[in-house]
């Protein structure tokens, strides 16, 4: 029987060893746990220090991190030319008629034609294309031209005399029309 209390004892103490180091095992890799996840917290307050740090002091020009701060404006100002850029892309030119979408510069509805948007009605008329122009315009919108005041500035029996002379007015954008003609080339706005 000595030989298996002996036996016991020696299994015993071989149990408590492996137990001392399956305890020992698992704090260190609890404190090793405990070590990573303060140092992901580390790095979450350390950003966060940095961001607010660059909100506070990027447009300080005496700051030790001028240079960078200099490229931190210069690439918000690159992405906000960029979110412009992807605003006009986006932009549509809603049809009043049908609701189709068109693109920005379409100054008629690829789905009905209709015309898109309605010249103003008074203003500068460009002497180059006849487009109606507001009346602080400088530069025809539609082709460039100058528009000045005084080219546009007719007395009221010059424009009765006009009137009298031409056989068709566009209803849509008052440019002249030819007596035959059936769709304004101002415009589009088909004559009636």
């Amino acid at each position: 029987m000595a030989f298996f209390d002996k036996m016991m004892d020696s299994i015993s103490i071989a149990g408590q060893e492996v137990s001392q180091k399956a305890k020992t095992a698992t704090e260190n890799v609890r404190i090793g746990n405990q070590i990573k996840a303060n140092e992901r917290m580390i790095e979450k307050l350390t950003y966060q220090v940095g961001l607010r740090c660059v909100e506070k002091y990027v447009n300080d020009s005496d700051s030790e991190y001028k240079d960078l701060f200099a490229e931190i404006l210069r690439l918000r100002k690159e992405n906000m030319d960029y979110r412009a850029e992807l605003q006009q892309a986006s932009a549509v030119n809603t049809c009043p008629k049908c609701g189709y979408s068109n693109n920005t510069s379409a100054k008629f509805c690829i789905s009905c034609g209709a015309p898109l948007a309605a010249p103003p009605v008074k203003g500068k008329k460009c002497p180059g294309c006849g487009f109606m122009n507001d009346d602080d315009a400088v530069f025809c919108v539609e082709c460039g031209t100058p528009v000045s005041k005084e080219e546009n500035q007719e007395t009221q029996e010059e424009a009765g005399r006009k009137e009298e002379t031409v056989v068709n007015i566009c209803k849509n954008c008052g440019a002249e029309l030819e007596e035959d003609s059936m769709f304004c080339t101002t415009c589009g706005m088909k004559c009636e």
